[in-house]
This record gives C-alpha cells, sequence and structure tokens, in this order.
C-alpha cells in the first residue's frame, strides 16, 4: 500500500451493504491489507454505529426492508482476528433515500474517514461462500498520508458552550473568515527587573500619580472657568450656551497626515543643493551624513527667516509633487498605472480588514492620452452592476471613457465646475436645512421675502459669514475664495437655521417694524396699483341693470305663481 487515501466510488450500490460485484471477501486476498483502519478511525465508526442503533430504537425499524448484512461485521472482522469470517459489506456509504427512518438525515450514517484502497471488483453478498483463509494482519495507516478535502466529515452534534462560542465568533469580521491570517494587536515582551529597577518605577508610580492627580485638579478648574465664561459671554451675546460651548469646544485634533517638520525641510534644501549638477543623485544616507558634518545647516544657527523661506520652498515642494501636471503622455500613464494599483491594493486592504465592498473606475480625460481605462472591484462588488443594474462593469468602463474623452476640460474649465458646484451645493444646504427645521419638505427658500419667512415659519438663518452679502448664493458669490467660506460656515453648522422662542420672534418683529417705521424696506411690497387713492366711478342705475339685480324671496308677483301652477 503506497499510503495514498482513496474514497468510495461512485459505482458502488447505495443500498445498505450491497456491492455491485459477486466477488466475497474470501476472493479477494488483498482486501485484508487494503481495507485499513486506524484506532481513531474505529472509534468513530463505532460512535457512528451506536447512533445508528438508538435512532432505531427511537424510531422504530425502517420502511423499507434493511439488507440483511450486520454493519458490525467489517469492524468485529478487523478488530478480533479470531472472529468467524463472513461475508463483509462493501465499504459504508449514505443511505439511498428508499431506506429512510423518521428523523434520520441520509448523511447522518456516512463514512467519517477516508478509505483505503479497495479492489474496483470488490464486492460481498449474502449468499457468497465463506473462505478460510487466515485473515491478513491489520496495518496501522500511514502517518504521511495526507487528509482528503473531499472526505465525508462525521456528523455531531455541538454542544451549548460550541455554539455560543461560534455565535460570538461571528459576530467579528476575523470570526467570518476563520484561516485567514489575522493582524495580532502588539503585546511589549515582559522583562526581569532587578530590584533597584523595581524601586525606581515604584517612585515614577507614585510621582506620576501625583502629577496625574494635579493635571486632573487643573483641567478640571479650567473647565469650571470656562463654563463660567460661556454663561456669561452667551447672555452678552444672546445666544444659546449649548451653541456657544459646542462651537468652542468642537474643534478636533485629529490629523490624518504627518505635518512637514522643519528637519525634513533642511534635508530637502540640502539635497537639492548637493544633487545641483550630479548625474546621478546621492542616497538619502550620504546626504544625511554630509549634513551632520555643515554646521551651517543645523537648526540652531538658522535664523527665523530662514527657517520660514525654508518651510516654504519645502511645503511648496510637495504641494507640486502631489499635484504637478505631469511632462508627457507617458509619464503620465506609468503615473497612472502606478497609482491605480495602489488604489486598488488600498481597497483590497481594507476589505480584508474591515469587511467593506468597494469598485474603483478610472478612464483617461482627453482622446489624445495614453492611459488605459481601468477598474477594479474586491470580492463580489462587481456583481452589483449585472444583478442590480443589468450592465456590465467593461460596459460601464466604456461608457465612462466615451463620456470623458467627449467632454474633456483642463485644471482651469475644472476649478471653475468646482466653483460653480461649490456655490449650488451652498443653496442646497441653505435651502435642505430650511426643509428639516419646518419640517415641511415642499418648503421653498425665499431670499427677497426672507423676514417673511422668518416671522411666518418662526425660524431664523444664523452665522452668515462677514463680508458676504446676504441673498441667494447664485446671486451674492462671485469668487471662490466666497464660496468656501460659506460652504465652511454651512458645513461647520457655524451657519445653520435655528428655532426662535417666543421671546426672540417677539424681538424680530419689533426689529422690523422698527426699520419700516424708519423707511427701510424691509418686507417685500406689492407693485401699487394704478388708481390708487382714487375713487372708483360707478355707473348710473338703468332699467337693464336693475333687472339684473337679485329678487328677493320676501316679494313674489301673484302672476308668476299663477304661471308655475299652470305648468
Amino acid at each position: 500500500m503506497d499510503g495514498s487515501h482513496f474514497y468510495p466510488s461512485s459505482t458502488w450500490s447505495s443500498d445498505y451493504g450491497q456491492g455491485t460485484g459477486g466477488s466475497s471477501l474470501a476472493e479477494n486476498t488483498a482486501f485484508q491489507d487494503a481495507f485499513v483502519f486506524t484506532p481513531e478511525e474505529l472509534e468513530l465508526l463505532a460512535q457512528e454505529i451506536a447512533a445508528q442503533e438508538s435512532i432505531t430504537e427511537k424510531h422504530g425499524p425502517p420502511h423499507a426492508e434493511a439488507p440483511s448484512t450486520s454493519i458490525r461485521a467489517p469492524i468485529d472482522a478487523l478488530l478480533n482476528p479470531s472472529y468467524p469470517e463472513t461475508i463483509l459489506p462493501s465499504p459504508l456509504t449514505p443511505f439511498a433515500s428508499s431506506w429512510s427512518s423518521p428523523g434520520l438525515e441520509t448523511t447522518d450514517l456516512a463514512l467519517p474517514v477516508p478509505l483505503s484502497p479497495v479492489p474496483s471488483n470488490f464486492g460481498s453478498s449474502s449468499s457468497a461462500t465463506p473462505s478460510t483463509r487466515e485473515p491478513s494482519p491489520v496495518l496501522p495507516m500511514p502517518l504521511s498520508a495526507p487528509p482528503a478535502p473531499s472526505a465525508p466529515q462525521l456528523a455531531r452534534q455541538t454542544t451549548a458552550e460550541e455554539r455560543a462560542e461560534l455565535a460570538q465568533k461571528s459576530l467579528s469580521w476575523p470570526g467570518r473568515n476563520p484561516g485567514h491570517a489575522v493582524q495580532e494587536p502588539r503585546r511589549g515582551t515582559k522583562t526581569t527587573l532587578t530590584p533597584a529597577q523595581k524601586a525606581s518605577r515604584e517612585a515614577a508610580t507614585v510621582h506620576g500619580r501625583f502629577e496625574k492627580e494635579k493635571l486632573i485638579a487643573a483641567v478640571q478648574d479650567i473647565i469650571r472657568q470656562q463654563e463660567q465664561e460661556i454663561k456669561a459671554q452667551a447672555g452678552v451675546l444672546n445666544v444659546k450656551e449649548e451653541r456657544l460651548k459646542k462651537l468652542v469646544q468642537g474643534q478636533s485634533v485629529f490629523k490624518r497626515t504627518r505635518q512637514p517638520s522643519m528637519r525634513d525641510a533642511i534635508v530637502s534644501a540640502y539635497a537639492e543643493k548637493v544633487n545641483e549638477g550630479r548625474e546621478k543623485r546621492l542616497p538619502l544616507k550620504d546626504i544625511e551624513a554630509l549634513l551632520a558634518k555643515d554646521e551651517s545647516m543645523h537648526p540652531e544657527n538658522l535664523s527665523l527667516e530662514q527657517k520660514e523661506e525654508l518651510m516654504a520652498r519645502f511645503v511648496a515642494k510637495k504641494v507640486h509633487k502631489k499635484g504637478g501636471v505631469r511632462a508627457t503622455n507617458s509619464s503620465a500613464a506609468k503615473d497612472h498605472t502606478w497609482s491605480t494599483g495602489k488604489v486598488h491594493q488600498e481597497i483590497e486592504n481594507s476589505g480584508r480588514r474591515n469587511g467593506t465592498l468597494g469598485f474603483h473606475f478610472q478612464v483617461q480625460g482627453n482622446v489624445s492620452d495614453t492611459l488605459e481605462p481601468t477598474f477594479y472591484g474586491n470580492a463580489h462588488a462587481l456583481d452589483f452592476f449585472p444583478k442590480v443594474l443589468g450592465i456590465q462593469p467593461a460596459q460601464v468602463a466604456r461608457m465612462f471613457d466615451l463620456y470623458s474623452t467627449t467632454n474633456s476640460k483642463n485644471l482651469d474649465e475644472r476649478e471653475a465646475d468646482g466653483f460653480n458646484d461649490v456655490r449650488d451645493a451652498c443653496a442646497d444646504k441653505i435651502a435642505l436645512g430650511l426643509r428639516l427645521v419646518t419640517g415641511i419638505r415642499t418648503i421653498r427658500m425665499m431670499y427677497k421675502s426672507y423676514w417673511d419667512l422668518v416671522l411666518k415659519q418662526k425660524v431664523e438663518l444664523i452665522g452668515w459669514p462677514e463680508g458676504i452679502t446676504f441673498g441667494n448664493p447664485s446671486d451674492v458669490l462671485h469668487n471662490r475664495d466666497d464660496a468656501h467660506r460659506l460652504w465652511r460656515a454651512l458645513e461647520s453648522n457655524t451657519c445653520q437655521w435655528v428655532k426662535l422662542t417666543d421671546a426672540e420672534l417677539r424681538d424680530r418683529t419689533a426689529m422690523l417694524n422698527r426699520r419700516a417705521a424708519n423707511g427701510e424696506a424691509v418686507f417685500k411690497t406689492r407693485k401699487p396699483r394704478s388708481d390708487k387713492g382714487k375713487k372708483r366711478k360707478q355707473a348710473p342705475a338703468t332699467a337693464a341693470a336693475a333687472s339684473k339685480k337679485h329678487k328677493s324671496a320676501e316679494f313674489v308677483d301673484e302672476e308668476e305663481e299663477d304661471e308655475e301652477d299652470e305648468e
């Protein structure tokens, strides 16, 4: 036996205990050497037999007549060499659907382990003649035999603890992806400390605890002072404390990218100096070695003006490197290939880390470009297009490329469109805020009759940036700076809609009445009629006009009553 695993052939009969051939065990001398089980496999088979017998006792005999060959025959023959040689059934296979028991799945009695090689002509029959050949010794299964991935597994009921553990694992992304590499959290190595180190750390811990208490007390004192100042300023500015507190404490200190440092600025400037005129640039290691010897470029020997100049040059260099236009189409194509590959890798890595789905389309912006349209999606993200939209991703990329090349725009035109987009976004943001604060889905923003809207809906738009005339953004925004100022104010909720209290509404009404009394056009007025102040002329009453008047029911002529009776 070569140690490789074989599995039940599809030609074997699905009837339990029946083979396709007529040969008995005595006629196949190689079977005893080939039909081999390890002790673990025999134990699993014994458990399976016990499960079958318990099911039979519980549910009664099968609906169809079961084969007469005992399932214990191969087990007893292999465990006990002195067992009387009987006809062994063919290797165990799942029950056929024609022989089943209530509550018993057809896969309950499948073999739990792969079988060893079995001659193709082997079969068992109840009428075969028993053999007198001595049984061959049971050989152990080679340890080097690799387990087959498709081998049938033993059906086993899981415990409550195992089910709870599986349910807990399924809540996390790594738990739903067993077998994949997981990024373990970093853990420091434990070192043995000397008595002196232990004493030093204890003293540092006590000192640190004392310093921490001082810091907490100082922070609490600052918070109390801040709350008092906010309360006082809220009364002076006539705003709510919550709003002022949000503006004061709402700034985030989280930084996504590393800010440029003076060290980076000095190294960059020095690298330009030493690489000037060289055919091959020096590596960074050599540049830093030369910089260490040049004391004139050390930070402590530079003036404030020199540091600011170096930093400004370094920042401009970084901006140019990120957004500078490529000189040739070939360099642009290489940049495109590298950057899109990085985007694809980030999408894939994010999907593996966080379980997200995403896709990316990128095409050329002009027919003269030599960029190749590309698209990518991790996992089954691209299935969204054919299954939901009914279109293939390649067709989407082709249509996107056609749109891009037929609507080609340079950077200036794109920036102009960006200004228009920001201006339109400001108008949409203001209109959306009005709908949300009033709860009226169909309400529209009216800039010309703004104060009428304020008094009627009891809302007000506060925080409009100074220096920008109040009005429709499409009319009052004329440059990119003002548009971005208003957009940042709307995004940060510095400029937003608020509901007015009754006292605030009375104040607004009194203020508007005073402004209107001074002759200021506060409310939107209608155009006066051309005949305003003139008495309207009335035509004299005539007989024709009198006949058209409505007759009272109190006065009815008798002649009219007689006419009605005759009818």
